[in-house]
Order: C-alpha cells, then sequence, then structure tokens
C-alpha cells in the first residue's frame, strides 16, 4: 500500500486480498492424465457424455407412437432438447459420424438411412454412437490441460473429429481464484461465518439467519426488558448461537438488534435504544434495520446511522428499492466496522443505487457474497450492486486549496486503491489479477453529482491512477449534475479543460448508451452561461459533448451585450438568446 493512500485515509483498516492461490504456468500432460480426463467426461460424472445422453433417452421411446412424437416433444422441451443435441451437434452434422456408430447402425446409415425430420435423425444417431471411441481430446482441451484447466463435464461436446471437448474448463484443486476467495470470505470476513463458497439463500437473509448458527428472541429476557421494545414497535433483539463448538469447547454467541422501519414508533425509538445500550455498555454484535425508506422513500436515517456505536461488529442495512438515496450512509465515515452489508428486497441492479466512496471507509469488508437475482420473484432480497459513486456538496472544501481534493481522493479509493474489493466492481467484477493490476478490474461506470449543485463539469477530478501510470485510466458511461431550471446554469470556465469530452465513453459499443442526465430529467431544455467570456477550444469541446450526450437543444442563453461570445456561439451553430436572468450559483 502506498504511504500516501494510508495518510489519506482510503486504504482498507484490515487490507484485502482477493487472490489467495498461486497460478499453474504449466502441467506434465501424460498419456495416463489424458485417459483420466476422457474417462470422467464420457462417464465418470452423473452429467458426463453418456450418462446424461443415456438417461435422457431412456424415457423417450426409439420410434413415434400414437401417444409420443419425436418432433413434438423437442418442440414442447427446447431449451431440453437443444442442450443434449449441442453436446453431439457438431460430429452429427459431420460426414464423420459414420465412424462413431455401432452396427448395424453404421451400415445401415452408410446405405443412406431415410428420416422424416431432423430431430429423428438427431436422435437416432445419438441413440447409436459407440462411446468406445470417443477416447481422444481435442486440442483445445489438451492446451487447456497444460496450462492447468480441465474441460468440465457439465458442458463437454464431441466436435466434428469425435474429440472430446468442452465449453467451460475448471482450474485444478486448490487453484480456483474465485471458490478460494469466497469460502476465506465466508469463513474468516463474515462475523456470523458459514462454511462453503455460496452465499445466503433469500429467506436466511431476510431472515438474520446464518446456516449453522441458531437464533432466539430475547427481546423480553432479564437481559433487555427494562429497555421496553418488542411487538409493538416491532424492535426485536435476538441471540445468535454457533451451533458447532470451538476447539477450546466455547461456543460462539452475539446479540443482533433489529429494526423496522416501517414501524414509525420503532423508527422513533431506535436512537434512543441505541444510545441506551451503550450507557449500559452491553455489547451488540449486530445491527439490522430493515424497510429503509419503504414507507417514505424521504424517511431520514442520518441520526440514526450516526447513533450507532464507533466499533461495530455487523451491520446490516435494507433499503427499499422506491428509496435508492443512499445519502444517509455518509454517517458511517468515521465508525470502525468489520462486516458491512447492504440489500434491497427488489432490483439489486437498478442504476440509481448509488454509494459515496467516503461511506465506507471504516469498513473491513462489505458483504458481496449474498447476491441474489430472480426473475419469476422480483422481491428476492439480495445485496445492492453500485454502479453508480455519488457524492456530496459538502465533499467540496470551497476555501481550501485543492476544493476537489476529497472527491479526487474518493474516487481514487473506488477505482485503485481498494478496486480488488467487490463493492468497488460495479456490474462485471474483477479482472485476472484484481489485486496488483486493478486497471483490469470492472469499476463503477456512473458518477452522480446530483447532489452536489456546484459541479458543473468534470474539471479537476481525476481518473487516472497517480501512482501507477500503467494502470488503465477509467470512462464514465453516464454522468448526472444537478438541476432545478429549464437551463443548466453554468461558467464558461466550467467547460475549459472540463474533460467531458476525455472521461465520457466516447464512440464506445451499446448497450447501454453513454449519457449525460440532468436531476429534473427532461425539464433541463438547454444551456445558459452565466458570464461574457468566451468559449476556449477546449471549451467548445466539451460543450459539443455536454449537448449531444445530454440530448437537450442547441439553445444557449448568455448575458446581455455578450457580444463576443454570442457571434462565437452562432458561428458554431448554436441558437443564442441574451438574458438577465442569471441565477446566482454560490453553494458554499
Amino acid at each position: 500500500m502506498d504511504p500516501n493512500d494510508i495518510e489519506a485515509g482510503i486504504t482498507n483498516i484490515t487490507p484485502y486480498i482477493a487472490q489467495l492461490v498461486g497460478k499453474i504456468t504449466n502441467v506434465e500432460v501424460t498419456d495416463e492424465l489424458k485417459k483420466a480426463v476422457a474417462k470422467n467426461l464420457l462417464s465418470e460424472k452423473h452429467n458426463s457424455l453418456q450418462n446424461y445422453a443415456d438417461k435422457f433417452f431412456v424415457s423417450i421411446p426409439e420410434e413415434d407412437t400414437e401417444l409420443f412424437k419425436i418432433d413434438d416433444y423437442a418442440r414442447q422441451n427446447s431449451f431440453v432438447w437443444q442442450k443434449i443435441v449441442d453436446r453431439f451437434r457438431k460430429l452429427l452434422d459431420s460426414a464423420n459420424v459414420v465412424n462413431f456408430l455401432k452396427e448395424p447402425a453404421a451400415t445401415e446409415y452408410k446405405n443412406g438411412k431415410q428420416f422424416d425430420s431432423i430431430n429423428k435423425k438427431y436422435a437416432w444417431l445419438i441413440r447409436n454412437l459407440d462411446y468406445s471411441k470417443f477416447t481422444t481430446l481435442s486440442g483445445n482441451a489438451e492446451k487447456f490441460l497444460r496450462e492447468g484447466y480441465t474441460a468440465t463435464a457439465e458442458n463437454v461436446y464431441i466436435n466434428e473429429n469425435g474429440e472430446l471437448d468442452s465449453y467451460s474448463y475448471d482450474p485444478a484443486p486448490g487453484f480456483n481464484v474465485v471458490t478460494t476467495r469466497l469460502e476465506r470470505d465466508n469463513r474468516e470476513k463474515r462475523v456470523f461465518s458459514i462454511d462453503g463458497y455460496y452465499g445466503r439463500n433469500p429467506d436466511d437473509i431476510s431472515n438474520g439467519e446464518y446456516p449453522g448458527w441458531s437464533k432466539a428472541e430475547v427481546t423480553s429476557s432479564e437481559k433487555f426488558k427494562e429497555f421496553n421494545v418488542g411487538k409493538d414497535d416491532d424492535i426485536k433483539i435476538f441471540e445468535l448461537t454457533k451451533i458447532e463448538k470451538e476447539k477450546n469447547g466455547s461456543q460462539r454467541k452475539g446479540y443482533a438488534v433489529e429494526i423496522d422501519a416501517n414501524n414509525s414508533d420503532g423508527y422513533e425509538k431506535t436512537e434512543k435504544l441505541i444510545k441506551q445500550l451503550q450507557e449500559k455498555n452491553i455489547e451488540i454484535t449486530s445491527y439490522r434495520i430493515k424497510n429503509m425508506g419503504d414507507k417514505d422513500p424521504n424517511q431520514q436515517f442520518k441520526k440514526i446511522l450516526k447513533a450507532l456505536p464507533n466499533n461495530i461488529q455487523h451491520l446490516e442495512l435494507f433499503f427499499s428499492p422506491r428509496a435508492t438515496n443512499t445519502s444517509s450512509l455518509i454517517e458511517l465515515e468515521n465508525k470502525k466496522i468489520r462486516e458491512l452489508s447492504l440489500f434491497t428486497k427488489g432490483n439489486p441492479l437498478l442504476d440509481n443505487w448509488s454509494i459515496n466512496p467516503w461511506a465506507i471507509k471504516g469498513v473491513e469488508w462489505v458483504n458481496t457474497i449474498d447476491y441474489n437475482i430472480n426473475r419469476e420473484n422480483p422481491q428476492t432480497v439480495s445485496r445492492i450492486v453500485f454502479n453508480t459513486l455519488a457524492f456530496e456538496e459538502s465533499d467540496i472544501k470551497e476555501n481550501s486549496n485543492d476544493k476537489f481534493e476529497r472527491i479526487n481522493l474518493g474516487l481514487r479509493m473506488a477505482y485503485y486503491v481498494r478496486n480488488n474489493e467487490g463493492i468497488f466492481q460495479g456490474s462485471f467484477g474483477s479482472g485476472l489479477n484484481p489485486d496488483i493490476n486493478e486497471g483490469d478490474n470492472s469499476y463503477p461506470t456512473r458518477l452522480d453529482f446530483s447532489r452536489a449543485p456546484s459541479i458543473k463539469s468534470l474539471k479537476g477530478l481525476i481518473f487516472h491512477d497517480i501512482r501507477k501510470q500503467n494502470n488503465k485510466s477509467r470512462k464514465l458511461k453516464n454522468l448526472k449534475f444537478f438541476n432545478d431550471k429549464p437551463y443548466f446554469q453554468l461558467k464558461t470556465a466550467d467547460l475549459d479543460q472540463g474533460q467531458l469530452d476525455k472521461v465520457m465513453a466516447l464512440g464506445e459499443p451499446e448497450p447501454p448508451r453513454t449519457e449525460i442526465q440532468f436531476s429534473n430529467g427532461q425539464e433541463t431544455i438547454g444551456i445558459k452561461f452565466s458570464d461574457s467570456n468566451t468559449l476556449s477550444t477546449s471549451a467548445l469541446s466539451n460543450l459539443d459533448v455536454l449537448i449531444t450526450l445530454s440530448k437537450i437543444s442547441r439553445k444557449i442563453q448568455i448575458p446581455k451585450n455578450a457580444n463576443a461570445l454570442k457571434e462565437q456561439l452562432k458561428n458554431y451553430g448554436y441558437d443564442v438568446t441574451e438574458t438577465s436572468e442569471i441565477d446566482d450559483i454560490t453553494f458554499n
């Protein structure tokens, strides 16, 4: 870690390591190894080539009957049918298939056996394949094997040469970067540790339960009854106990306070309860606040989050998809939190989900494992995916030597310093070397300044790695500015070196479309300059990008008697009008 980043407070207080295992550079591929892999692909697993096909066709008649038609079955079960056929299609469509058929099928096929449909042909050929002839790995499979990756039985197929190959490859046992990391996070990073590399299911998340832990309500117990909370206010206290004892015979336990923000009585009591528990020196392991903003999207949570202890083991916050404004999280900035989970009972992929990087300054681990998407049930509980970074007006220090220092440090935290953590990897995850080659990691591609009204462009902001020049710079697919009037007002100097023409992802493939938005949506119809200075070449370029990506009109308002500016803009094709209505845009 760079000492400057440590001093700036943008490193993880417990440095996170994403890549826990090494990489295999070369494997000696012996005949015995090739035979073992081929056998595994062919018949060793329940979903291997022969086993899967045999199980599939055992329930299907060989010929059409009065009650069963192969073509009808293939049409009605197209997904399953295509899955089995795709395992053999390359060979089935090749003249070479005859060399892999059993007798007498091979002779029949050579003699021109006819079929009523392609589905009947495929079914007959697959039934009559001689699996004992599939003993050779493809050149592709051997190449991956030398690199330490084995073809998987789940996606095995036969190529046109009758060789075994696969659409997917797994690393050797003990060298799977992803599953090793997930197992470590579940075991060591979670406060309530669990085994394996899977996340919790939606019900466990919603109910505050963990595999391997028991849970009992203790709200009315001797220890907590004095606080007078319970059923009427939807504040509950639970004791969680690890079922399996530790090696020394002890048993891990922890208290969890659960608050339902939908209950107005409970909401009002929450701040008081948190303070009382601290005054009584009662150690609470976990705080869970559910339904944040569900009844009232404008519900204020800053005072509640501010009241939380400065040292928290475990914090779970459940945001309503109706209230994607997570600005209250900034109150966590100066707290030390071992584990933070940010959930929603709705769409976790909404573009409007945003996070200020400073909110997790003191968080050791943000839970990104408990991810659940279910198209059939849009109310599935899942961790939120943040593809948008957001900043507040308070992040701008107008009287400082570098007024954007805090924002730039926040960007650096998210884009590079802590970019090996899932919370700052946007929608697509890490690269191949997440800890040392941050530039190849995914990152949040959206930036929201709708809570920072004084920002009018990207001038003065840093989107490259100032420490490691070889890391790739960051590009934005979406940028949002604050505006509450028909015209977006700014100074001409805001666009000089405004970086819209350098940082916005221009010319990149869609979707999504690269765009600039305003907080009042399509109510913004044009641009207004508050001064009379002419535009530099850089400013003209950024003005063009601003208008093009926001899809607003080319209408521009300027102060009266700004003749040089008026002439310049007209020469570039803008519809210019003069106005005496210039707003004060000072926010600090």
